[in-house]
């Protein structure tokens, strides 16, 4: 299987209409995990976001690691 084919399956997409976008986005953090908690699909859903942000602040603020939330405005 193409890579691209592989990625656009995990993806949910068609490979005939996948495309890369590049975007700059300033972020003023130099170190930082990216969490994406899209709702617009009910199986992605998870409930439990607090619990996990709970559990692992403590060591990502020892590390001096941000999280970046993205997704849309009505995701947890």
């Amino acid at each position: 299987m193409h890579i691209l084919e592989h990625f656009s399956l995990n993806c949910g997409l068609k490979s005939s209409k996948a495309f890369i976008q590049e975007d700059y986005i300033p972020v003023p953090f130099d170190r930082f995990i990216c969490i994406n908690n899209d709702s617009s699909i009910d199986s992605f859903t998870y409930s439990y976001w607090s619990d996990v942000f709970d559990i692992i602040k403590p060591y990502l603020e020892k590390s001096n690691i941000k999280i970046l939330q993205i997704g849309g405005p009505k995701d947890q």
